[in-house]
């Protein structure tokens, strides 16, 4: 939840809204594959910003 709250600004939100906005932070123009990949950029985004 701590993730998704950080990249969405919403605790609950669902997988495609956290892939949708790890796209858009890293001005992606597909969202990434396959779907882990997108989790772990989100990880990795969310340590950044939390750090």
């Amino acid at each position: 939840a701590q993730i998704k709250q950080a990249i969405t600004g919403y605790g609950n939100a669902d997988k495609s809204d956290v892939q949708q906005a790890v796209a858009r932070e890293l001005n992606l123009e597909e969202i990434p594959k396959p779907d882990d990949a997108a989790d772990a950029l989100a990880v990795a985004l969310a340590g950044s910003w939390l750090n």
